[in-house]
């Protein structure tokens, strides 16, 4: 999803995934696009049909208008991902209350 801000700063994009138990990839992560992660949080491939939080913080130049937000995942043809309750928030660290701006 591509979303307008007002101006930079420190974002935190936050979602819960579920793995289904066919998949067989390697790893999911949520992206702010075009931005360098400071941290994040990634989802375990592993842990099947629980939902987990996957959630990824970027330090945007004052200037910036707008912001990308993205799930990504290192899967095969087939493979099931099911995500939910995105957030994009300010600051460094998500709380998961929606999109907070």
């Amino acid at each position: 999803v591509l979303l307008p801000i007002t101006a930079g700063g420190s974002f935190v994009f936050s979602a819960w995934v579920r793995v289904n138990e066919a998949y067989r990839g390697r790893g999911i992560s949520a992206v702010l696009g075009g931005f360098d992660a400071i941290a994040d949080w990634t989802a375990d491939p592993l842990s099947f049909n629980q939902w987990q939080r996957v959630w990824v913080t970027a330090n945007l130049p004052a200037d910036a208008r707008e912001i990308s937000c993205f799930i990504t995942a290192d899967a095969g043809i087939g493979d099931v991902v099911q995500s939910a309750s995105w957030c994009l928030e300010r600051g460094n660290r998500p709380t998961g209350y929606g999109f907070s701006l």
